[in-house]
């Protein structure tokens, strides 16, 4: 699946977790043992460290993260499309059909 490709919109973080998503390799390189364990590191340092309203968002991504090192890209794949989803949302370029019916009208 592609994502876009708005780096600017995006942290370093999630650019990183798009990219590995995109390859969507089973094995771990070195260097993306070295990628993940920074940012289980940042986000386990950032979970006692960070304002109260992002420590849930911390917890978060380090699940992702620990999920990653055990090869299960769901949980980051899950947590970029929401994000992409949230970003249209925010953007209105996500139309929605008044007629569907999974909308009841």
């Amino acid at each position: 699946m592609q994502y876009s490709k708005r780096l600017g919109n995006d942290s370093f973080e999630v650019a990183g977790m798009k990219r590995f998503v995109e390859r969507d390799r089973q094995s771990l390189s070195v260097v993306d043992r070295i990628v993940g364990g920074y940012f289980l590191l940042a986000n386990v340092m950032g979970d006692s460290t960070y304002y109260s309203m992002t420590k849930t968002a911390a917890k978060e991504r380090r699940v992702i993260w620990q999920a990653f090192f055990g090869g299960n890209l769901t949980p980051m794949r899950e947590y970029i499309s929401n994000r992409e989803f949230s970003a249209k949302m925010a953007d209105g370029t996500l139309k929605v059909d008044i007629d569907d019916p999974l909308f009841g009208v």
